[in-house]
C-alpha cells in the first residue's frame, strides 16, 4: 500500500512540474511549442503502453476524433471567408469520416474479442 502512495504522490508531482515546464515553454514560441509538443507525445505515449488492448482501441479512436477536429478548427481557421460554408462543410466531412472509422474499428475490436 505504501508503495502505491509513494507512486501515486509521485506521479502527481511529476505532472505537476511537467506542467510548469511546459508553461516556460510557451512563452518560446517556435522551439518551445515543439519541445511541449513531443513532451506531451512522449506522456501520452508512456500512458497508451499501460493499457489494455480493448483501451488502446478506445484510446486510439479518441485520439483520432480529437485530432480530426483540430485540424478542421485548422482549415476553418486558415479557409476562405468568402466562402464561409466550405471550410464548416469540410471540417463537418471530416469529423464525419472520422466518427465513421472510429465506430468501425470499435466494432471490429469488438468482434476480435468474441
Amino acid at each position: 500500500m505504501r508503495d502505491l502512495a509513494r507512486s501515486m504522490i509521485r506521479f502527481s508531482w511529476a505532472m505537476s512540474v511537467l506542467g510548469a515546464r511546459q508553461m516556460s515553454n510557451f512563452v518560446s514560441p517556435r522551439e518551445g511549442w515543439d519541445r511541449s509538443a513531443d513532451a506531451f507525445d512522449a506522456v501520452s505515449h508512456a500512458a497508451a503502453e499501460e493499457m489494455g488492448e480493448t483501451m488502446k482501441s478506445f484510446y486510439r479512436a479518441g485520439d483520432r476524433l480529437q485530432s480530426g477536429m483540430v485540424d478542421s478548427m485548422s482549415r476553418l481557421v486558415r479557409g476562405n471567408w468568402s466562402d464561409p460554408g466550405k471550410p464548416l462543410n469540410e471540417a463537418w466531412e471530416s469529423v464525419d469520416r472520422t466518427w465513421t472509422g472510429i465506430k468501425d474499428e470499435l466494432a471490429t475490436d469488438s468482434t476480435d474479442e468474441e
